[in-house]
């Protein structure tokens, strides 16, 4: 069983007026979203892999 982990996104963060729910995925939300996500994504798989 996974832990679940949820984050609020505010858009204005960002600099973006909204993200909407395939927002992610677009361009205009680009690199801040994504550098933010690969970030968590490392941190996760070097904590799972000191576990092993």
């Amino acid at each position: 069983n996974a832990t679940v982990e949820y984050r609020h996104v505010r858009p204005s963060d960002y600099g973006l007026a909204h993200i909407g729910h395939f927002g992610f995925f677009k361009p205009e939300c680009g690199k801040a979203l994504w550098e933010e996500m690969i970030t968590w994504l490392d941190a996760r798989s070097l904590a799972l892999a000191a576990t092993r």
